[in-house]
């Protein structure tokens, strides 16, 4: 195929995937194609982009309007040069001065011409009768698949484990108070948990706080509520811990908080299927229904510095954290101290993890906290 042919088929194929990626990034094209050739019947309009639930629904016409287009144009040309044909064959049939053979060429010109133009113009009468679509192409639509964000302690989060507070197991799924509430799993093996994945899902279990009773964490001086949600408890108690946090030059921000029995399930069954990976539920993620996050009293939380926008205490990588880089002991014992003034308890091994009224075991305050570099588990 010649080079000219494949431009512009090239170039749309360029700008549909430019279309796709921006639109998918939250943005509208503007930009729209331009011919090497113009063709006056070709005439394109902007990407238009649908906001669902959830998802993205993108309609890109570019090349429907450029196939659509090309076709009235031919169908045009087929017009002009059947008409030029007519003439033609008329002039010979004047001109012929009653030779039979050129009288005979000058007829079947003629008729030629009269069926071209009747091919080309009753193909696209009988085309739009039956179906516009066949003649006028619709926008090509592309749905983007929902997003679901997980961040790295959700992924492996060794302190999102709960186990029965001190003094008996709570069974309704109240909010957090002093001394945790206990959480009873929907499943507590493989076996089990790969049998819920491939069959129905529970909605609710003991233990797990209700979803009504979330709340979005705020944002404010000292604190950044990234799009996260949190018991009431550990609100209050993330706006203490601000107020210090500001007073010092530092924001605490929000990682990951309350993780609904439904997400908890998702994080599972999502390992299932890859040995390596099903080996870390129970300990690097919990039982889904055994969860600190669901019973409503932890949260993920990282410390960075206003001035520098430096980020003093990471969150979520285990591997990063026993190597020493995601934070300096000395910045780890400030954010414990901040905290524990809260009112929280810290998962040891995990030196973002933080509960308010958790009474689970391998907790510990200011000034008790093994700082890093250390491992994720082994209390």
């Amino acid at each position: 195929m010649n080079e000219r042919k494949i431009l512009p088929f090239a170039r749309a194929f360029v700008f549909l995937s430019l279309a796709l990626f921006a639109a998918n990034a939250g943005a509208v094209v503007q930009e729209r194609p331009v011919l090497a050739i113009n063709i006056p019947t070709i005439q394109f309009t902007n990407v238009s982009v649908v906001n669902g639930d959830g998802y993205r629904k993108i309609d890109v016409p570019w090349i429907g309007q450029y196939v659509s287009g090309v076709y009235s144009y031919a169908v045009a040309i087929a017009g002009v040069l059947a008409g030029v044909m007519f003439v033609i064959g008329g002039f010979q049939y004047l001109t012929a001065g009653g030779d039979a053979s050129r009288v005979s060429k000058a007829k079947e010109r003629i008729r030629d011409a009269v069926v071209g133009l009747l091919l080309a113009f009753g193909a696209y009468t009988i085309l739009t009768t039956l179906n516009p679509s066949l003649v006028s192409f619709e926008a090509l639509n592309v749905r983007t698949v929902a997003r679901r964000t997980f961040t790295a302690e959700e992924r492996e989060d060794y302190g999102d484990n709960t186990n029965p507070p001190v003094g008996g197991v709570a069974s309704t799924n109240s909010p957090p108070v002093a001394g945790g509430a206990g959480a009873q799993a929907v499943c507590t093996t493989i076996e089990s948990c790969r049998t819920m994945c491939n069959g129905t899902h529970p909605t609710s279990t003991p233990g797990v706080m209700d979803a009504s009773l979330a709340r979005p964490i705020p944002t404010l001086p000292g604190l950044v509520g990234g799009g996260q949600s949190a018991s009431q408890a550990v609100i209050d108690g993330l706006t203490r811990a601000a107020a210090d946090a500001h007073a010092r030059g530092l924001t605490i921000v929000a990682a990951s908080g309350y993780r609904p029995l439904a997400t908890q399930i998702a994080l599972v069954c999502a390992r299932m299927g890859d040995p390596a990976r099903e080996a870390g539920i129970g300990s690097a993620v919990a039982w889904p229904g055994g969860s600190n996050h669901g019973a409503g009293y932890a949260v993920d939380i990282q410390l960075r510095e206003d001035s520098s926008g430096r980020t003093l205490v990471g969150s979520g990588n285990c591997a990063a954290q026993a190597a020493g880089t995601l934070a300096t002991p000395a910045n780890s014992q400030l954010f414990d101290q901040i905290m524990t003034a809260a009112g929280a308890r810290r998962y040891s091994n995990e030196i973002w993890h933080y509960e308010f009224g958790s009474s689970s075991g391998c907790r510990c305050t200011y000034p008790n906290c093994p700082p890093p570099p250390k491992a994720c588990s082994g209390c």
